[in-house]
């Protein structure tokens, strides 16, 4: 399904899992690095990270 809807422009929400990187959410949302700068900012030790939390904004 993935593939199906990155073709057709398609957004997935950031908090489903998917397959997608930081740099990929990056070139999809125009403040996707400004986000992930604040989530650094307020939880430095990823206390309310993941696996998949850590590969998207890590």
């Amino acid at each position: 399904m993935e593939p199906i809807l990155k073709d057709v422009g398609g957004r997935p929400h950031w908090g489903k899992l998917n397959t997608l990187t930081r740099a990929d959410f990056s070139a999809l949302y125009p403040r996707f690095d400004e986000f992930c700068a604040l989530r650094e900012q307020l939880d430095p030790q990823w206390h309310f990270g993941s696996d998949y939390t850590r590969r998207v904004f890590g």
